[in-house]
């Protein structure tokens, strides 16, 4: 009988054993250690306007440069507390242009359901930024404050982690001024609070926590209201903006510029990392790589320019991505799928996306990959002009990523230099898909090169003029678009431009040299897509003491992600994984720690 009893405890002590987890398993199981993850709410792009809002477009920039991922979600998650818990910042706005006008999505329209799972969200370790206005109303219209006259626990949830009360008031007059606490300043007066135009808003009236501080204040001649406001509440923080419209640029209607949007984000992240103490991110690049790099062409031009063009890449050792359709004729077709370059897709014959119904844009896609007898990863409309039913079909079958929306942030904001997922509206219908938008250079090789196109015999002379433009919008193209963002550009070319001479071929030639100089991911679309996407399910929990840490990724089963990059900003003395190797680099701002993720993986930091 004792040895039977003896057996059975050395049974239940060895299933222990085995069952117990590891100290980062142990970690994980909470929100509040969880390397942070952005959720941004949004109808996204629709088919009149085939980009996002501006000031979505500098949070996605804003928060790659500090290796945070962001997922794009229409408002239907917000139901879901399950899904909502994946993350750890959630971001609620009611600026105009963030959401469809019809009251069944703009967020000004909140029930008290959502309102309750957001509540709990920030209750768990949740971040939420808040603007006015957001939950205003009932999903029936009805306005809250008609009814209650002011926002309170009792009759709003938002109030509790707010930690202030909110009533409308007459705001006309009122400018705002602040500072954060690294020193930015927030000192101005949007000219729509005016003398001569009145503004009535919902403005905090009681501060209702002693965790609760005014970043920024409403002042008008000896008058004074909290503005901005962040507050703490259970293990979360939830911040107030007296305007949505600070998180989107002054050059679109907005009130903030680009540094100040920034750098509000900056504080966002940095506070949450202290609060969590998170010591270390997420490098958006694999191998330590600060941005990365594509070569994309547009199947237009003869052999002798398509050799022109493959000879200096094979030198550069440079791999294209070539968007085919269905009107290359079969010299360049049997030429093209004799190259080792991989191969996207532009659609069979349709020139205009945008005037198609599902039906027909459906057929053009699989028409192509019948023609070609590929199953394509990638997308590129024609003319770079996305359709709604297009982008419906590309998500029915499954493709990973599109490109098409041009980035530029030179002129002006379009497209991002950051890879985000694609939300789709239509008519009120909007769905949110996992196809990644890796934005082409906003003007490609035919803006400058098109006297090609348009005289037989071009100017010699004004054509080397043009290649020098060319060559320097790419280089600040390269220099103030995307290194300021560790983002990624991706090339547009045609054979039948760049490729028309040594002359016009240099701007490509110049290009590559350049991100050369720089620690730069040169890769192709398709491993770019493959990267971005397996990163974003990776999650990873930390804990640590003074000159420990133990870091735990989980993710999807099938998942292995191989040279993931951490950054840390402290020397570290030693490192090692639970399975495969791991590379221990010191920079000059700290350290990195390159090893391959998957499910269960587990390092183990020691400082210096």
């Amino acid at each position: 009988m004792k040895q039977k009893v003896f057996i059975i405890i050395i049974l239940l002590l060895a299933l222990t054993q085995c069952s117990s987890p590891d100290v980062g398993k142990n970690d994980k199981v909470t929100h509040g250690n969880q390397l942070p993850r952005v959720l941004f709410i949004t109808s996204g792009i629709n088919n009149e306007e085939s980009r996002l809002a501006q000031g979505i477009t500098l949070a996605i920039q804003s928060f790659n440069k500090w290796g945070v991922i962001v997922r794009l979600e229409p408002r239907d998650i917000l139901y879901r507390y399950e899904d909502l818990m994946n993350f750890n910042i959630v971001i609620l706005s009611a600026f105009p242009g963030y959401h469809d006008a019809d009251r069944k999505y703009s967020l000004s329209y909140m029930s008290d359901e959502e309102i309750h799972n957001l509540e709990k969200f920030v209750s768990a370790g949740g971040t939420l930024i808040t603007g006015e206005n957001v939950g205003r109303n009932y999903p029936d219209g009805t306005d809250r404050i008609s009814v209650f006259k002011k926002l309170t626990p009792d009759n709003w949830e938002f109030s509790k982690c707010l930690g202030i009360t909110l009533s409308e008031k007459n705001m006309t007059g009122f400018g705002l001024q602040g500072k954060i606490p690294d020193g930015s300043n927030w000192e101005l007066t949007p000219s729509i609070l005016s003398e001569d135009r009145e503004l009535w808003t919902l403005v905090p009236d009681e501060v209702i926590s002693e965790n609760c501080k005014s970043l920024g204040t409403w002042v008008n001649r000896g008058n004074s209201l909290p503005a901005i406001t962040e507050n703490r509440y259970e293990k979360g923080q939830a911040y107030y903006l007296a305007f949505s419209g600070f998180l989107h640029p002054k050059n679109d209607g907005g009130y903030w510029s680009e540094d100040q949007i920034d750098s509000f984000y900056k504080y966002i992240i940095e506070n949450y990392n202290r609060d969590k103490d998170i010591r270390f991110s997420l490098n958006p690049w694999p191998n330590g790589c600060d941005q990365a790099f594509c070569v994309s062409l547009n199947a237009e031009g003869s052999k002798d320019q398509y050799d022109r063009i493959f000879e200096l890449l094979v030198r550069e050792k440079v791999e294209p991505t070539i968007f085919v359709n269905g009107k290359v004729n079969k010299e360049i077709k049997d030429y093209l799928k004799l190259k080792p370059f991989p191969l996207g897709s532009n659609g069979y014959s349709f020139s205009n996306f945008s005037d198609l119904k599902y039906p027909q844009a459906a057929e053009d896609i699989l028409k192509n990959e019948n023609f070609w007898d590929i199953n394509f990863n990638g997308f590129r409309f024609p003319f770079t002009n996305p359709g709604y039913w297009g982008l419906q079909a590309l998500d029915v079958n499954q493709y990973n990523y599109e490109s098409s929306i041009g980035a530029n942030n030179l002129e002006f904001f379009h497209g991002s230099v950051v890879p985000y997922n694609l939300v789709i509206a239509n008519d009120g219908f909007y769905k949110s898909t996992d196809i990644l938008e890796l934005a082409p250079t906003y003007h490609d090789d035919y803006y400058f090169l098109k006297s090609i196109k348009e005289d037989q015999n071009p100017d010699t002379l004004l054509l080397g003029k043009n290649v020098m433009v060319y060559r320097k919008y790419l280089e600040n193209f390269w220099k103030y678009a995307v290194k300021p963002y560790k983002g990624l550009m991706v090339y547009l070319g045609h054979p039948q431009f760049v490729g028309y001479s040594d002359t016009t071929l240099s701007a490509l030639k110049y290009i590559i040299q350049e991100v050369k100089k720089e620690n730069t991911w040169i890769t192709t679309t398709n491993n770019v897509a493959d990267f971005r996407k397996k990163v974003s399910d990776l999650h990873f929990y930390s804990s640590s003491s003074e000159r420990k840490q133990q870091i735990y990724i989980e993710a999807p089963q099938n998942t292995i992600l191989n040279d993931v990059c951490l950054n840390f900003t402290e020397r570290i003395k030693k490192v090692s994984a639970q399975k495969g190797d791991v590379k221990l680099i010191e920079t000059a701002n700290g350290s990195q720690v390159i090893f391959d993720a998957f499910n269960g993986q587990t390092l183990s930091i020691q400082y210096k």
